[in-house]
């Protein structure tokens, strides 16, 4: 596989990515408990947002999980949204702690 030239990694269409990295940069300096609650913040935000990604969860759920009760299978969902944006929070600290 060939490697993008340098110069096509700065183009517009990629500014959004690169907020996100350095957003994601500022963020790793953060302790994990505070990572951990904006990941669950920002994951119960999402959970209640409708849309797609909303609606793929709460059918596979239900699929998988016919026998539990809605309430139940809300609760799940809403904490696969936690636990996706902590874990994407993490990575920061991943990429660029210390050793």
């Amino acid at each position: 596989m060939k490697s993008a030239p340098a110069e096509n990694l700065w183009r517009p269409s990629l500014l959004p990515l690169w907020l996100s990295i350095g957003f994601l940069w500022l963020l790793h300096w953060l302790s994990l408990p505070l990572q951990a609650a904006l990941g669950n913040a920002v994951g119960w935000v999402l959970a209640m947002k409708p849309g797609r990604r909303r609606r793929i969860v709460a059918t596979n759920l239900a699929l998988c999980f016919p026998e539990a009760s809605r309430a139940t299978r809300r609760r799940w969902l809403r904490q696969t949204f936690q636990t996706s944006m902590r874990a994407v929070l993490e990575h920061g600290v991943l990429w660029w702690a210390s050793e």
